[in-house]
């Protein structure tokens, strides 16, 4: 079974080093260690490639690498798995995470970070290649539109009411 740890990690790195030092994206506050927006963290140009989402490209090599697929549910923290049960975090965690997925080119009408767990496992649970397919048309459109959610649809803040036990 895949465990995403591992590529969380690598994202994780990827975006504290590179993001930091050669994007002067800057993911924390140090003041008062909440994220910032992204209004405020990314310079001009960092806000086009945020606007393009080519701030994914470099997890084509954790494809390339066997790591990732395309498509697939993406790559959470530990913490976010909390709000599915453990038997949902193992279903989730059957296929490998991917660069978009169900709950990516959904993510506006996300608005709880179970809804996007749901996303998530209602792909798992429904896979096809008609599904994959649609799914790389609504990322190919959104990709030309330049039509990224609005910020406060995107990864909304884990509340502990979403958490669950088991």
């Amino acid at each position: 079974m895949y465990k995403s740890a591992k590529n969380s990690t690598y994202t994780l790195w990827f975006y504290l080093f590179v993001g930091s030092f050669l994007f002067g994206v800057f993911l924390m506050n140090m003041g008062n260690g909440k994220l910032l927006a992204d209004s405020d963290r990314l310079k001009k140009w960092g806000k086009i490639i945020r606007k393009l989402s080519i701030d994914e490209l470099p997890q084509i090599f954790a494809v390339l690498k066997g790591e990732m697929s395309w498509i697939g549910p993406r790559p959470l923290l530990p913490k976010q798995m909390q709000v599915m049960t453990i038997a949902e975090q193992k279903e989730r965690q059957s296929m490998l995470p991917g660069i978009t997925g169900w709950e990516a080119v959904n993510e506006e009408k996300s608005d709880s970070r179970r809804k996007m767990a749901e996303y998530d496992l209602d792909y798992v649970r429904n896979w096809s290649l008609c599904l994959d397919l649609k799914i790389l048309c609504m990322t190919i459109r959104k990709l030309f539109h330049g039509n990224r959610a609005e910020e406060q649809y995107r990864a909304p803040k884990l509340r502990k009411s979403e958490i669950r036990n088991g």
